[in-house]
């Protein structure tokens, strides 16, 4: 919110600004004052009546927040994309009944522990934690709920143990003896398109 004079009637007034669904800022003003101090009173009277109305906005659930956010992105992603997002919220579910108030970095690093117990990859992890942060932007963007400050604070899963996968080759002669029992013409093309030659 700000203050602003009309150049023209040099009157005083207060714009304020808002998000649609769509992430596009929509602009109102108050009522004009003759006076600079009594916009300015306005504006102070308006925001403690905000913060008054607000009670209910502390009762926001990470769940409420998780669902919100998928519905948003309904129709911004390919049904596979949306799908795979869909089906990451069984492992938020720990979150579900935790205020915005409340999701600290606390509350980040028992989720952590938590996944960092699952038998999952560290890629898998981190594809979690970047959805996670990806619900949490969606929640400051759009819903005006603060959460930069445990942004900066937390951090990805990272397993300095884990064995890299290794990717195996054919030799060329191993290949030519592979495809050589092969019957399906189709595969075999298909093989032979995309063989790599070391």
């Amino acid at each position: 919110m700000a203050l602003y004079r009309d150049k023209k009637t040099k009157k005083w007034c207060y714009r304020l600004s808002s998000y649609d669904e769509t992430g596009k800022r929509n602009q109102k003003h108050s009522k004009w004052y003759d006076l600079k101090k009594e916009a300015k009173a306005a504006e102070k009277e308006y925001l403690e009546s905000i913060d008054k109305n607000n009670v209910e906005d502390e009762e926001i659930t990470f769940k409420e927040v998780w669902e919100s956010y998928i519905d948003f992105k309904k129709d911004k992603l390919k049904i596979t994309s949306y799908n795979s997002i869909l089906n990451k919220g069984i492992h938020y579910e720990r979150l579900y009944n935790t205020k915005m108030i409340d999701f600290d970095i606390t509350v980040f690093n028992k989720w952590k522990k938590y996944i960092n117990s699952k038998d999952f990859s560290t890629t898998h992890k981190n594809n979690l934690y970047k959805c996670l942060r990806s619900i949490l932007r969606y929640s400051e963007k759009y819903l005006d709920i603060k959460v930069n400050k445990l942004l900066n604070k937390m951090t990805n899963f990272n397993n300095p143990n884990e064995l890299k996968k290794e990717m195996n080759f054919f030799t060329y002669e191993e290949f030519k003896s592979f495809i050589s029992v092969e019957e399906d013409l189709t595969y075999k093309f298909f093989l032979r398109s995309y063989i790599i030659v070391v």
